[in-house]
């Protein structure tokens, strides 16, 4: 379950944040997912759950947002969500498809 590795980044990624800004504590942890990234959601709050035990991260809410990816046609320039299943137009067919758009993973802190 590489979610709980993923979840020990997140951790040291908020402590990093909260030493620059000044935060005591962190509140809330947002959490952007590329919909593709192979990682499962309920798997990283898990993880998080087990790994989140700093005090500074004691009552921490972790959000997490699944973003899924735009794509652009690169034959008729029609902007799209793809399936999934092929990157095909979904306008003209054409499978010259560009994503434009899809986080891996992204992390933002909220503190006081």
């Amino acid at each position: 379950m590489h979610e709980h590795g993923l979840a020990r980044r997140i951790v040291s990624t908020a402590a990093a944040r909260a030493a620059e800004v000044g935060c005591a504590s962190v509140k809330t942890i947002d959490v952007r997912l590329g919909a593709w990234a192979g990682i499962d959601p309920d798997e990283l709050r898990h993880g998080f759950g087990e790994v989140a035990k700093p005090e500074f991260l004691a009552d921490a809410k972790l959000r997490i947002e699944v973003i899924q990816p735009e794509a652009r046609c690169e034959d008729c320039g029609a902007e799209f969500v793809p399936d999934g299943a092929a990157l095909r137009c979904t306008d003209c067919g054409s499978l010259r498809v560009a994503l434009q758009c899809c986080p891996e993973l992204e992390v933002d802190i909220m503190g006081s």
